[in-house]
C-alpha cells in the first residue's frame, strides 16, 4: 500500500578508493614544520637516484586566503573548483532501496465500513530508480480489518506498481540527506474472496537517522474494484523505513578561486584578476590601489584617489577635479582654467570661459569686440563666437528691437570715418540676421564715426574706441 523511501546522496569521487586518498595529500602541506619526513633508504627503490637536496624556499610574504570549502552530497558544475575539485562526479542515485511500512488502515466507503471497522498490517517494497528524482516503486501489502464484535477480521492482500517522485532536493534544499516523495500506482488484491484490481496514491516523507536508515510518515488512498459494485476504498497511514543502497559519502568539495585571491569566483567581482594587497570595499575580489571606490579597470587615476570632489565626466573615473578657477569645469576641459566661467557644449573653445556677451543695464555688453579687416567692414573670423553670443541674448529680449552702433578711432577724415562705422554696424546686423536667426524688424543700425571716443590722449590705446555697441530700446 503506502511506502516512503529515501533517496541516499549521490555517488561521488569519495566512493574511489583512489580519489579517497587526495584529502590526505592536501594535509601534508599543513604538516607542522617540525615534523620529519621519512628518510630511510628501504622506503626508496633498489635503481632510484639520490634524491637531490632541498632548496630552502622563500616564504610568500602574504599567505593567501583559503578558498571556501562546502561539503555536498551531489556537486554542480557551479562550485566546482577548477583543480581540487573530484573529476568523477555520478548523480546517479542507489539503483535499489528496499522499503518496509507498519500501517494502520480504515475504509472510507459507506457501504464498508458498515462491514469492517480499524484494522492494519504491514507492507514490504522496493524500488529502483531510472532518474536522480524518478524511481519505479513495487510492494507487496497485507491488511486485517476488524470484522464484529468478537474481533473476527477480513484479510487483504495486494500488490503496487508505479512511478515514485522524489522532491526532498527541493523541499529541504540542495545539501539534505532527507527526502519526500509523492507516488501513483496500479493494484491488484484479494478480500472476501473477490479479486480487484484498482489503484492508489500516496505521499511521505523520511528523516535520515543513519546513512543507511531512513524513516518517517507515510499516508496513502487505495480504490479496489468489485464486480458487483461493493467498491472498497482504504486509508492507510503509518511508518515507514526504508534500508539500503550505498552508504552516504562527503566529499570536501572547494568552490573555485580562478585568481587565486581568497575570493571564490561565485562572490568575486573581478574573477581573474587578483584584490592585492588594497582590495575594493565595495566590489569584493577587485583592486583598488588608491582606495577611492572606484576600482584600479575602470579607475583612470590608480594612484591619486578621486577626494570629496571627483571629477564628474565618466572618461575620468576616479580622478579629482581639477579646477583652479572654482567653476566646475575640471582644467584639462577648460578653455579658460584662471577665470571663473560657464559651461559651452556647443563650443569647446569657449567651455570654461565667461560669457561673450549679457545684458547689462539697458545694453548688451560684450567681453571681446567685434573685429573687422583693416580699413573693411568685413568681419573676422576670430569674432564669431562673439557674434553667436550676441544672438543668443538678442533671443531672450522677447522682441525688443537692439540698436547696433558702429565707432572708429580717430584716424582718417570725419566722413570716411562715419561712413565706415554705418558699413560695421551694418555688417554685424547682416550676421545677426542671416547666421543667428534674428528677425529684421527686431534690429537698426548706425554710425558714429569718431565722434564718441571712450579714450583720447596722447597715451590712450586707439584701438579701444574701434567698436560696435548694442543699445537695448524699449520699444
Amino acid at each position: 500500500m503506502f511506502a516512503i523511501s529515501f533517496r541516499p546522496a549521490a555517488v561521488n569521487a569519495a566512493d574511489d578508493p583512489d580519489d579517497a586518498e587526495e584529502p590526505a595529500e592536501e594535509k601534508a602541506d599543513d604538516a607542522p614544520a617540525t615534523e620529519k619526513p621519512a628518510t630511510d633508504e628501504d622506503e626508496r627503490a633498489p635503481d632510484e637516484e639520490e634524491p637531490p637536496k632541498k632548496r630552502k624556499t622563500k616564504k610568500s610574504k602574504k599567505k593567501r586566503k583559503k578558498a571556501k570549502a562546502v561539503e555536498v552530497d551531489q556537486p554542480t558544475e557551479e562550485v566546482a573548483a577548477k583543480d581540487e575539485a573530484p573529476q568523477n562526479r555520478d548523480q546517479v542515485p542507489p539503483r535499489v532501496t528496499v522499503t518496509a511500512d507498519l500501517l494502520g488502515a480504515t475504509p472510507v466507503d459507506s457501504s464498508n465500513t458498515a462491514l469492517f471497522g480499524l484494522g492494519g498490517g504491514v507492507s514490504v517494497g522496493a524500488e529502483a530508480y531510472v532518474a536522480p528524482m524518478l524511481g519505479i516503486h513495487v510492494a507487496a501489502t497485507g491488511l486485517f480489518l476488524s470484522k464484529d464484535s468478537s474481533s473476527s477480521s477480513t484479510s487483504w492482500i495486494g500488490g503496487q506498481l508505479g512511478p515514485r517522485l522524489h522532491v526532498g532536493e527541493k523541499l529541504f534544499g540542495a545539501l539534505t540527506h532527507h527526502d519526500a516523495w509523492i507516488d501513483a500506482d496500479v493494484s491488484y488484491g484479494s478480500s472476501g474472496g473477490i479479486r480487484r484490481p484498482g489503484f492508489d496514491a500516496g505521499i511521505g516523507v523520511l528523516w535520515e537517522v543513519s546513512p543507511a536508515i531512513r524513516i518517517g510518515p507515510t499516508l496513502r488512498y487505495q480504490f479496489g474494484s468489485d464486480p458487483r459494485s461493493n467498491n472498497a476504498q482504504l486509508v492507510t497511514i503509518g511508518v515507514t523505513a526504508a534500508f539500503g543502497g550505498r552508504t552516504r559519502t562527503t566529499i570536501l568539495y572547494v568552490a573555485p578561486d580562478t585568481d587565486e585571491d581568497g575570493v571564490v569566483d561565485a562572490d568575486d567581482a573581478c574573477v581573474s584578476v587578483p584584490a592585492g594587497e588594497h582590495p575594493s570595499k565595495t566590489k569584493p575580489g577587485c583592486p583598488d590601489s588608491d582606495g577611492d571606490g572606484v576600482i584600479d579597470s575602470e579607475d583612470q587615476c590608480t594612484k591619486e584617489p578621486a577626494g570629496d570632489t571627483p571629477d564628474p565626466d565618466p572618461s575620468m573615473a576616479g580622478c579629482p577635479l581639477r579646477d583652479q578657477d572654482g567653476d566646475g569645469i575640471a582644467d584639462d576641459r577648460d578653455a579658460c582654467p584662471d577665470v571663473v566661467g560657464v559651461a559651452s557644449e556647443t563650443d569647446q573653445s569657449r567651455n570654461g570661459c565667461p560669457k561673450l556677451a549679457k545684458i547689462v543695464e539697458g545694453r548688451i555688453e560684450i567681453l571681446q569686440q567685434v573685429f573687422f579687416e583693416t580699413d573693411s567692414a568685413t568681419i573676422k573670423d576670430e569674432s564669431v563666437p562673439v557674434l553667436q553670443a550676441i544672438a543668443e541674448v538678442v533671443k531672450t529680449l522677447d522682441g525688443k528691437r537692439v540698436r547696433i552702433e558702429g565707432h572708429t578711432d580717430d584716424r582718417g577724415t570725419d566722413q570716411y570715418n562715419l561712413d565706415l562705422s554705418k558699413r560695421r554696424a551694418r555688417a554685424v546686423a547682416q550676421w545677426l540676421i542671416t547666421n543667428g536667426g534674428i528677425p529684421t524688424a527686431q534690429l537698426e543700425t548706425t554710425g558714429y564715426g569718431k565722434s564718441r571716443p571712450i579714450v583720447s590722449g596722447a597715451t590712450a590705446d586707439p584701438s579701444q574706441n574701434r567698436r560696435v555697441e548694442l543699445i537695448i530700446l524699449d520699444k
